[in-house]
């Protein structure tokens, strides 16, 4: 891996402040989607990947979405976030699940202490800049059994350049004048509440996964129900997939 450099406090600090700004907004709060308990970009993944009844770490689970929803498929399920709102309300909806407010890159779990672990929709692309991200990829490699499975997703801009129905939108030029393609973070936003988002191609993804010690990383199709269907056909999901999903495992003999 390259570009390894750690960044100045300051501007990690921004970074973080926004993201956790934005998602403990009033917007957020009022916002149906965080409290619909489900799967929905995850759950054939899931079910693939991941043994009922085992323990599972639902990093960024927000207001519990996900986490609900794993522990009705039947595992064992822990759900974490760095927002102290969401957790709040999470455990209040759901007393009799285990919330936790943890941060990512310094994760307050036992090494080896679960079986997987679920990182939904996007929520590692808030933490930036990119050694942080790394640092989270090791946070999770270390807190996983060996043998153990994380599924992750992150923005990919290919899909702007490849697609032509992306490609019309703009999108891909305006990323590029911006120089967040350069930067590989943009300026997004949640509920009309802006903050930063780590954006860049599955290639570096998978990259960063193998770096911090993960095998077998394999990009899997999420949200497109086309794409679940040719699911073994990793360039036909980043052809189309805004959000690709990427699953990898611990290895067996990892100390």
């Amino acid at each position: 891996m390259t570009d390894r450099v750690m960044p100045n406090q300051r501007e990690t600090a921004d970074h973080q402040e926004k993201s956790n700004a934005a998602f403990a907004s009033d917007e957020v709060a009022e916002c149906s989607w965080y409290r619909t308990y489900d799967l929905r970009y995850e759950e054939d993944i899931v079910m693939g990947a991941f043994n009922k009844g085992r323990r599972v770490l639902d990093l960024g689970c927000g207001y519990g979405r996900t986490t609900v929803a794993l522990r009705n498929l039947g595992f064992d399920v822990v759900g974490a976030d760095i927002v102290p709102r969401m957790i709040e309300g999470a455990r209040a909806a759901y007393p009799d699940i285990e919330y936790q407010v943890m941060d990512a890159c310094a994760l307050n779990c036992a090494d080896r202490s679960f079986d997987y672990v679920l990182f939904s929709f996007n929520g590692i692309d808030c933490i930036l800049p990119e050694p942080r991200r790394l640092l989270a990829m090791k946070e999770i490699l270390r807190v996983l059994k060996p043998g153990g499975r994380v599924i992750l997703s992150s923005h990919s801009w290919l899909p702007y350049l490849l697609y032509p129905r992306h490609w019309a939108s703009g999108r891909f030029l305006s990323l590029y004048r911006s120089g967040s393609l350069r930067r590989r973070w943009y300026q997004a936003g949640v509920e009309n509440v802006g903050f930063d988002c780590y954006i860049s191609t599955p290639f570096r993804t998978v990259r960063q996964l193998k770096s911090v010690g993960f095998q077998n990383v394999r990009i899997v199709a999420g949200r497109c129900k086309t794409l679940r269907a040719i699911g073994r056909l990793p360039l036909m999901i980043m052809w189309r997939d805004l959000w690709p999903h990427f699953l990898a495992d611990r290895p067996l003999d990892s100390q």
